[in-house]
């Protein structure tokens, strides 16, 4: 099963939720409420945090050979669609399955990194 970050199941936050919205329909920087605000804001930090986390994971099982050919991707889905126009589903399959066990895996069950990256 693949990440929400992955396959954009995932969306930022809607910012109109939390924030009015002029006689436009632009949203403004006027929240309904300071809770309001804060909510919107911590959840679009979590979201960002994920993608970035996302983003990193897939970036550490692509040979180093292979990072700068995909730099420019800044969004995990972005990646991922870039990986599998280049290497094709079956390369994914094994791929997936690598992210998947780094997803699985907390690294502070682990003694040191070495123990870590073995289980991966």
């Amino acid at each position: 099963m693949a990440s929400p970050y992955i396959n954009n199941t995932e969306h930022i936050p809607d910012k109109s939720l939390y924030y009015k919205s002029d006689s436009d329909g632009h949203v403004t920087n006027k929240p309904y409420s300071p809770e309001l605000a804060i909510r919107y804001i911590d959840k679009k930090a979590k979201f960002e945090r994920n993608q970035i986390r996302t983003l990193g994971a897939i970036k550490s099982i692509i040979s180093l050979d292979n990072i700068d050919r995909f730099k420019d991707k800044i969004t995990a889905s972005d990646l991922w669609d870039a990986i599998k126009a280049t290497y094709g589903e079956t390369s994914l399959e094994t791929i997936a399955r690598y992210f998947n066990k780094i997803i699985e895996v907390n690294y502070n069950s682990f003694k040191n990194a070495d123990e870590y990256t073995s289980h991966i």
